[in-house]
């Protein structure tokens, strides 16, 4: 009985999120260069909708980050000039990352590769699964992801992207 109820929590909460995620509403996780805000007027106002919107300063340096890696700078170089200039990096000062830490290359390397950038929302691209007692991701098959295009939430222009995109492709070839 308890597997079964918690199996019928989980495909509700799923079918919830699904339907917040075709509306355009926020379905949870941070994001750099967005925010998120209540919907004004909510059907339900003991549980408003979340509202994706750009937050104009952290939007500045993803324009930055954007443009330096397009006009040929290495990701250590824009971390370390971004740590140098104190530029508060995403997670500083959560529960989940010490403060301090500043930018990385990692950090970089995926932000440049996140279509939300440029107005593209994917969900249900993976699906968490237990393994050995911790939660893994597992990719969702191509067919099941929910795509919206948001012009409104683009902080990249489409050549700055494609330009970012075809170095990364170069990269990965080696």
């Amino acid at each position: 009985v308890n597997t079964a109820f918690l199996e019928l929590v989980k495909t509700e909460t799923h079918r919830g999120l699904e339907g917040r995620a075709l509306a355009g509403y926020h379905t949870g996780g941070a994001c750099y260069g967005y925010t998120s805000i209540p919907e004004e007027n909510p059907q339900d106002p003991e549980h408003p909708r979340m509202l994706v919107r750009v937050d104009q300063e952290q939007a500045k340096v993803v324009r930055r980050i954007f443009h330096l890696y397009a006009e040929g700078i290495g990701l250590r170089a824009i971390a370390e000039a971004l740590n140098a200039e104190q530029v508060h990096a995403p997670q500083d000062g959560s529960s989940k990352k010490r403060a301090g830490r500043g930018w990385s290359k990692s950090q970089l390397h995926f932000m440049l590769r996140n279509e939300r950038y440029v107005g593209r929302t994917v969900w249900n691209k993976r699906e968490w699964i237990k393994v050995d007692g911790k939660r893994r991701p597992r990719p969702r098959p191509e067919s099941e992801w929910k795509v919206r295009d948001e012009p409104a939430l683009a902080i990249i222009d489409a050549a700055t992207w494609a330009k970012v995109q075809e170095r990364n492709k170069a990269n990965a070839k080696g």
